[in-house]
């Protein structure tokens, strides 16, 4: 719908309905996943954006609400749903929240497949150029929401892992892995949740879709500023690089201060790079697209040069996403 809207009305606002480039930030670019590997026809955009993509396969919904229903006494009724909408919603969300059950979005192979490589391919994805990244440190906004910041955080590496993640075998290599972090809890828990739902799930992606023909080119943002940092170490965050696509970092302030000069210049060559891409898609961002220069494919965005870009090895993320290959295996 939202698209047709576009479609039918972009002309009268100096657009042209050829030339709509799709851009979204973490739900938003897996929705935007989504509608590449189940395209409409004909086809209503020429190229896409999706930043902090994040893998979505986080437990199975059917199970969660079943649990639901026996919790709260209501699998046995003649109709269960209606007896859950008899539930108050505070404690709804109490028991979901305190047993940490996912709801993921239901399959129905229309507007949610959570496999999506047998599309890729078949070529079923639609033939757009893509421009996909990620946060250096996507994770650690997520590490501080569990309190993991904190220097009173109790918690161990090896309890977190043996509580988030199934055998022994599989539990000791992510440890293995992470093994320089294992004393700080908050990197640990914060690199894990930077690797395995966004760096080599977006890598995994980038990499299939370049081998199967798409036009694919990655960056990854490593810009940290004193007026996005909300807590202690926060690097370059999930959704941090918001601020810096559409310029609205001179309207933020923390206690460590305002905005920056180096700020205002990597605002304005990320939106002239947003811009131009979606301008001219074909020609990419300014740095070469994953698959053709030997893996010197990565744009690092404010990490290497302050307030541009900067080409590196994707080895320089990727290395470590071996020991999360049992989990993509099982698709992305």
């Amino acid at each position: 719908m939202a698209l047709q809207w576009v479609q039918d009305n972009i002309n009268k606002f100096g657009g042209d309905p050829t030339k709509v480039t799709l851009f979204g930030e973490s739900a938003g670019g897996y929705s935007i996943k989504q509608l590449m590997v189940q395209p409409p026809s004909p086809l209503p955009f020429h190229a896409v954006i999706m930043e902090s993509a994040q893998m979505d396969r986080v437990g199975d919904p059917l199970c969660s609400y079943n649990n639901t229903l026996n919790h709260f006494g209501c699998a046995s009724q003649a109709s269960p749903i209606a007896c859950l909408r008899q539930v108050s919603a505070t404690d709804l969300v109490t028991f979901i929240s305190q047993k940490g059950m996912p709801f993921a979005p239901v399959e129905d192979k229309v507007t949610q497949t959570y496999d999506t490589r047998p599309l890729i391919q078949s070529k079923k994805l639609a033939n757009v150029p893509i421009l996909i990244g990620t946060n250096a440190a996507e994770g650690r906004v997520i590490s501080a929401a569990f309190g993991f910041d904190n220097s009173t955080a109790t918690e161990t590496a090896k309890n977190f892992t043996q509580d988030t993640f199934v055998g022994a075998s599989f539990q000791q290599s992510v440890l293995d892995a992470y093994s320089a972090l294992q004393s700080n809890i908050y990197l640990f828990v914060a690199a894990v949740f930077t690797d395995l739902p966004f760096t080599c799930t977006t890598g995994s992606i980038a990499n299939l879709t370049a081998s199967n023909g798409y036009s694919t080119w990655r960056y990854i943002y490593d810009a940290a500023f004193p007026n996005q940092a909300y807590f202690s170490n926060p690097g370059a965050y999930h959704s941090s690089e918001i601020a810096q696509v559409f310029g609205t970092y001179t309207k933020l302030e923390s206690s460590s201060g305002g905005p920056t000069s180096d700020q205002a210049k990597l605002s304005w060559y990320m939106q002239t790079t947003w811009a131009n891409f979606a301008k001219n898609p074909s020609v990419g961002p300014g740095w070469p697209a994953v698959g053709t220069s030997s893996g010197l494919e990565l744009g690092n965005i404010g990490g290497v040069d302050k307030t541009g870009e900067k080409t590196v090895q994707l080895s320089s993320v990727d290395s470590v996403c071996t020991v999360w290959k049992p989990v993509l295996d099982l698709g992305f």
